[in-house]
């Protein structure tokens, strides 16, 4: 193990690595990487983030092979210090600072991970600030798509282990403007003053709109985000404030990020809103698997609040115009933009959908950003990081799969033929008919022959045809 050591502090050298520590360590493996043993001593390596990763197919003299490259600095956090999900925290030897990196009232920093770890003691969940909005866009004279009214639900107090709260919000504000090219209609400030309940919040221009509408993101500081086709909405909110540079863009979120979290054009959303979770309730309805025609808000409504065909009918961007001719069509606008957002926080609470998304979270080990993304693939992939950490397994690095070429080598032919679906014969059974729940068979198949990459010798590398299965495997 010195060897070991020698080697990587003359690669520390060379790479900057200024300072680091090391231990050794006892480890298992039973992965992809064909040719390394079961159990063996390794050299447990761990240096400051700001320093290059090691490159993942390095090898030397004394060092065979390198493990852990491709860890971002999240997993590492959850994995080592074993939290699942959201839960509360023991944080020692911190030390305040100032401001400059978020917009949070407080901020701490501790310059070890060691120092943070799970609360060993219960406590009682605290309330969260959840935010519901709902944004009407207006189609321009160019064909771009203008904020001409956001529309925001606030609740203080929602409590996510108790009954759901009867109005499922607090407070209800609506920021409106008026399209570029449409003047407001007379009397205007009457209706406004007219409205009960609502604070309306009246805007002579489209970035004063998103100015005051970050003013009070800021100020309530909501927790959770709850929208319905967040990625269409939000990204044409966030996209209106870098066109019309409105200052301060990054109080959507809640640290004081300064580049744009753009990809392709497209809005990061978990990057802009970074430190609110966002949930959509789109893609929580396909996460749920409602049985729904489509998943437009007047389908969910049906389904789900019981609403008619034609109580929830949409309003498209090139429609939106016309409803500022006169003064109450303007009203009728806010009342139909408001019933929306009530619609959409109504079906989050009637399904559970944050109480439910907590849950995976604290089962699985993820974030609760992530969980709210719907998929099962990252949840899976955490259950099993913890579960193989937690009996000192060394995990398979991330592979980033790159594009075969036209001329590359194909894919070969499956060895073995998948479950087939029989078509079903007309007629009268006058006897039992098997129906067969591959969902469970699968995994029944597995708990019974104690299928596992630490069972099965090479089930990550070889070919199917030389992996040995006993079905003597011991459970």
């Amino acid at each position: 193990m010195a060897d070991v050591y020698k080697e990587f502090d003359e690669y520390a050298n060379k790479t900057r690595i200024m300072e680091f520590s090391c231990k050794e360590v006892k480890k298992h493996y039973s992965f992809e990487k064909e040719g390394t043993p079961k159990t063996s001593d390794y050299l447990e390596v761990k240096y400051n983030a700001r320093y290059p990763a090691i490159n993942s197919d390095y090898s030397g003299s004394a060092i065979e092979r390198v493990f852990g490259t491709t860890v971002n600095a999240l997993e590492l956090l959850l994995i080592e210090r074993k939290i699942k999900g959201p839960c509360w925290l023991d944080v020692k030897n911190i030390s305040p600072t100032a401001g400059r990196f978020a917009w949070c009232p407080q901020i701490v920093v501790s310059s070890d991970m060691d120092n943070i770890s799970v609360c060993s003691q219960e406590k009682a969940k605290p309330p969260m600030v959840i935010a519901t909005l709902n944004v009407r866009m207006s189609l321009n004279a160019k064909l771009q798509n203008e904020v001409v009214m956001v529309v925001v639900l606030i609740h203080h107090k929602y409590n996510v282990d108790k009954e759901p709260p009867k109005p499922p919000y607090e407070r209800q504000f609506c920021f409106i403007t008026h399209p570029r090219d449409i003047p407001w209609p007379r009397q205007i400030r009457d209706t406004f003053l007219k409205i009960s309940n609502i604070e309306i919040i009246k805007c002579e221009t489209e970035s004063d709109l998103l100015e005051e509408f970050l003013t009070l993101m800021q100020k309530v500081d909501p927790d959770l985000i709850i929208g319905y086709d967040c990625a269409f909405q939000f990204d044409v909110l966030i996209q209106r404030m870098f066109t019309l540079k409105v200052s301060n863009w990054n109080r959507m979120g809640r640290l004081k990020s300064t580049t744009p979290p753009l990809l392709r054009g497209k809005i990061i959303l978990n990057q802009a809103f970074v430190g609110r979770p966002i949930c959509d309730i789109q893609v929580s309805a396909k996460e749920l698997n409602l049985k729904v025609r489509s998943y437009d808000l007047q389908s969910l409504c049906s389904a789900v609040l019981k609403t008619s065909e034609h109580e929830c009918k949409e309003i498209t961007p090139a429609e939106t115009p016309s409803f500022f001719n006169t003064v109450d069509k303007i009203q009728n606008l806010i009342h139909v933009t408001m019933k929306e957002a009530k619609y959409i926080i109504t079906i989050v609470m009637d399904l559970n959908v944050i109480p439910l998304a907590l849950q995976i979270t604290c089962l699985a080990g993820n974030i609760l950003s992530r969980t709210l993304l719907g998929g099962r693939a990252e949840r899976n992939e955490y259950l099993l990081l913890h579960a193989f950490t937690l009996k000192d397994y060394i995990t398979p690095d991330k592979k980033i799969e790159k594009k075969r070429d036209d001329d590359g080598p194909r894919r070969k032919a499956a060895a073995y033929t998948g479950g087939l679906v029989l078509d079903p014969k007309k007629g009268f059974y006058d006897k039992l008919v098997l129906l067969m729940d591959f969902n469970s068979l699968y995994p029944s198949i597995i708990q019974e022959y104690n299928l596992c990459f630490t069972t099965v010798p090479g089930a990550a590398y070889a070919e199917l045809e030389v992996i040995f299965l006993d079905t003597n495997i011991e459970k």
